[in-house]
C-alpha cells in the first residue's frame, strides 16, 4: 500500500554536523536566511489542474499512488483596464501584484496516453498570459538596469526566458519578489564562486558518499523528454556522510548539478525532443522527474540528518526555483508519515502539490511516466548500464555537459592570461 503522510512529529533540537576546519561555511544560520525571506514570504501556488481524460479522481487533498488533482490560485499581474472588467471569482491578490484568478492545466503526458495535443502550460514560456508577459518584460528590463542578468555563456536569450519564469512563478508573478529572489540568487552563486565550479568541482568522494547510502545522478529521460533525476537515500547513515564530505561540499555538488540542468540538460532534451518530432517542434523540457527513493530512512537517521537537510532545502529551493515537474517518492516506509510532516513544511506550496508518495508498490506508478529501458533495475526499469546507471549520466545532455565543462576551464583560464 502507498504511504500516506501522515501529521504529528515533536519539536526536536537542531543537531549540527561537522565541517572541515578553514572552509567557508555556506549554509545560512537559519533555513530562511538563505533567501532573505521570512517564513511569510509568498509562495508560488500551482495552477487548477484537470485530470487527464480515463484517469479516476481520487479525493482531494490525498497523497496516493497514482494521479491526483489539485486546486490552487495562480497570481498574475492585471493591468487597471483588466482590472475594470474582472470576472466573478476573481480576487484581490493581497500582495499587491494584481488579481488573482484561477486557471486550468493538466498533468503532462504524452498525446498517445491523453488523446490531447500537448501545448505549454499556463505561465510557461509559449502560453504566457498578456499580463505574465508583460511581468516577463518588466523583470528582464528591472534586471538588466541591476546588472544581474547572465553572459551569453550562460545563456542563451530564448533559454533565459524560461529561467525568468521559474523565478516569476516561484513569487506568483510579483515583479519586484522575483528581482530580490533572483538579485539574492546571483549574490549566492557569486559567493560560492559558481563559474569556478561549474569549470573545476570534482565531487571525489562520490563513491563513499554512496557507501553511505547517498546517490544523486540524472538517467535518461521518461516519456515527455524530461531527465530523470533520482535521489537514492536508501540506507542512508548521515553519521557517516559527514565524515567522507562536508555540508559546504554537498552544496556545491547539487550547485553544480542543478546549474548544469538549467544551462544545458533541458535545452538537450528540447533538442531531441524536436528532432523526434515529425513536424520538428516537440515538447519545451524545463523541469525534471525526480524520483526519491527513501527506503530505510529511519527516524533516528532523518533527525541526526535534519539541521543540515533544512537549510539545503532552503539554499535549493531559493537559487533554483521550479525545476522539478513531478516528485515521485518510492519505498516509503510507514514512519515516514511523521518524517513527511516536517518535510512538506520546509518546502514551497507549489512543490508540496508535485509530489507524489508511494510504497514498495511503486513500479506500476514510475512506468506511466518512464519506459522500463529508462529506468535502472533497482527502480523497476530494465537498464543496467556499463559501470552502474548511476556513474553513466547517460541522456541526450551528456555530450552538452561535457563540452560545457571544457568550454568553461578555457574561458577561466583565458580570463587568468588576460588579468596577468
Amino acid at each position: 500500500m502507498p504511504a500516506t503522510p501522515g501529521k504529528g512529529g515533536s519539536a526536536i533540537s537542531s543537531l549540527d554536523s561537522p565541517s572541515t576546519p578553514g572552509t567557508p561555511q555556506r549554509f545560512p544560520s537559519s533555513a530562511s536566511s538563505a533567501s532573505g525571506f521570512g517564513a511569510d514570504s509568498p509562495r508560488e501556488q500551482s495552477p487548477e489542474l484537470k485530470r487527464p481524460g480515463g484517469l479516476k479522481q481520487r479525493p482531494s487533498g490525498t497523497l496516493l499512488g497514482g494521479f491526483r488533482s489539485r486546486t490552487t490560485s495562480q497570481t498574475s499581474i492585471k493591468s487597471a483596464k483588466s482590472a475594470k472588467g474582472a470576472k466573478q471569482g476573481e480576487s484581490t491578490d493581497s500582495a499587491g501584484s494584481g488579481l488573482a484568478s484561477k486557471e486550468q492545466d493538466a498533468e503532462e503526458l504524452p498525446s498517445e496516453l491523453t488523446g490531447e495535443k500537448w501545448k505549454p502550460r499556463p505561465g510557461h514560456p509559449g502560453n504566457l498570459s498578456t499580463e505574465q508577459a508583460a511581468a516577463l518584460l518588466s523583470l528582464t528590463g528591472l534586471l538588466s538596469s541591476d546588472g544581474t542578468l547572465p553572459s551569453e555563456h550562460a545563456f542563451k536569450p530564448e533559454d533565459l526566458e524560461i529561467h525568468l519564469c521559474r523565478f516569476l512563478r516561484a513569487r506568483q508573478w510579483n515583479v519586484e519578489q522575483a528581482r530580490v529572489m533572483w538579485n539574492n540568487s546571483v549574490k549566492w552563486k557569486q559567493s560560492v564562486n559558481l563559474d569556478d565550479l561549474m569549470a573545476n568541482f570534482e565531487f571525489e568522494e562520490r563513491d563513499k558518499v554512496a557507501k553511505a547510502g547517498w546517490q544523486m545522478y540524472f538517467h535518461k529521460t521518461d516519456k515527455l523528454g524530461r531527465p530523470i533525476f533520482v535521489q537514492d537515500l536508501a540506507g542512508l547513515d548521515a553519521n557517516i556522510v559527514w565524515t567522507v564530505t562536508t555540508p559546504d561540499r554537498i552544496v556545491s555538488n547539487f550547485a553544480v548539478t542543478l546549474e548544469n540542468a538549467v544551462r544545458y540538460r533541458y535545452a538537450a532534451c528540447t533538442q531531441a525532443s524536436s528532432s523526434r518530432s515529425s513536424n520538428g517542434q516537440g515538447r519545451l523540457i524545463e523541469d525534471n522527474l525526480m524520483i526519491l527513493d527513501v527506503s530505510g530512512l529511519g527516524l533516528s537517521t532523518f533527525w541526526t540528518f535534519k539541521p543540515k537537510l533544512q537549510e539545503l532545502l532552503s539554499i535549493l529551493d531559493t537559487n533554483f526555483p521550479e525545476l522539478s515537474g513531478r516528485v515521485q517518492i518510492i519505498n516509503a516506509p510507514w514512519l515516514f508519515s511523521t518524517i513527511w510532516s516536517y518535510l512538506r513544511g520546509w518546502l514551497p506550496p507549489g512543490t508540496v502539490e508535485k509530489i507524489d508518495i508511494q510504497g514498495t508498490d511503486f513500479k506500476s506508478t514510475l512506468l506511466k511516466f518512464a519506459d522500463e529501458k529508462n529506468l535502472p533495475k533497482k527502480l523497476g526499469g530494465t537498464c543496467q548500464c556499463p559501470g552502474g546507471c548511476e556513474r553513466s549520466d547517460e541522456g541526450p545532455w551528456k555530450e552538452a555537459v561535457q563540452e560545457a565543462k571544457r568550454a568553461a576551464k578555457a574561458r577561466l583560464n583565458e580570463e587568468k592570461t588576460t588579468s596577468e
